[in-house]
């Protein structure tokens, strides 16, 4: 994942690489889970983002740096960070 002032680039093994401009973000958050798909912890950040008149919900667990992957979305794009609410 590469994070820069035009977007977000995310190359992906065996799918094309997505990118994301940066006008398109509208929230980043941590999750547990998504699509049915669960971690223990709050591992996986979850961009929110416009593609024409969709909203969509993108879905990334980096090998490393989870928190500096958040910081850096919130800091190039304006955006908070939002954690899941406890069930």
């Amino acid at each position: 994942v590469y994070v820069a002032a035009e977007g977000v680039l995310i190359e992906r093994e065996g799918a094309s690489d997505l990118f994301i401009p940066a006008e398109a973000v509208r929230s980043v958050r941590l999750a547990t889970g998504m699509a049915g798909k669960y971690l223990r912890d709050e591992g996986l950040v979850v961009v929110t983002w416009r593609h024409g008149d969709r909203t969509l919900d993108t879905g990334l667990k980096p090998r490393f740096g989870t928190d500096e992957l958040v910081r850096a979305l919130e800091s190039h794009f304006a955006v908070s960070a939002t954690e899941r609410p406890s069930s």
